[in-house]
């Protein structure tokens, strides 16, 4: 289960040897910044996907989750937030957080993390797992993606792992002067 997850040491230091391996991997691709390949190396993405998937996990391939959801590809979060270039102390949105992995990856790395995820159900997983690690910069709730956060905005990066036909005004309206948005 989840839980056991949390306190076997000998489960964790073979997830710890996978982990590293990939990093590993991914620390030859040029554009990759190495502050996000640090925190992923920090952030075990297997207490982020439930049993029935977890040996897959550090398989760079999108691994399903939970209510029809996917953690990204291992390799298309790395550049998705190398191009944010976050810096530590920078507000960021996240939209669709699903499985909750690159949220954790965005707070390990020191921003103040403001995660929305549409599917109340998923919330209450993902809020067991953020409980547990406890990121004290990360917030996260239920809402509409479409809306973002305003009340917390204007934010230095917005990441939307959601696809838009177009960007809607508010999440625009949200991004400080010079922000990024991916």
């Amino acid at each position: 289960s989840l839980k056991k997850r949390f306190g076997d040491p000998e489960m964790a230091a073979e997830f710890a040897n996978r982990r590293a391996n990939m990093i590993r991997g991914f620390s030859k691709i040029a554009y990759l910044q190495p502050e996000v390949l640090a925190a992923m190396a920090a952030v075990p993405m297997e207490l982020f996907c439930p049993d029935a998937t977890v040996e897959n996990v550090y398989l760079d391939r999108p691994i399903p989750v939970w209510s029809e959801e996917t953690i990204s590809q291992a390799s298309l979060t790395a550049f998705i937030l190398s191009g944010l270039a976050i810096e530590p102390g920078d507000k960021v949105l996240e939209l669709k957080a699903a499985s909750g992995y690159q949220t954790a990856i965005l707070a390990q790395m020191g921003a103040q993390v403001y995660a929305i995820e549409t599917d109340p159900d998923l919330v209450k997983i993902v809020g067991f797992i953020f409980k547990e690690i406890s990121l004290p910069n990360l917030n996260y709730k239920a809402g509409n993606v479409f809306v973002g956060w305003p009340e917390a905005g204007p934010f230095d990066a917005i990441v939307a792992t959601a696809a838009y036909s177009r960007i809607p005004p508010a999440l625009l309206n949200q991004l400080k002067p010079g922000g990024r948005l991916i």
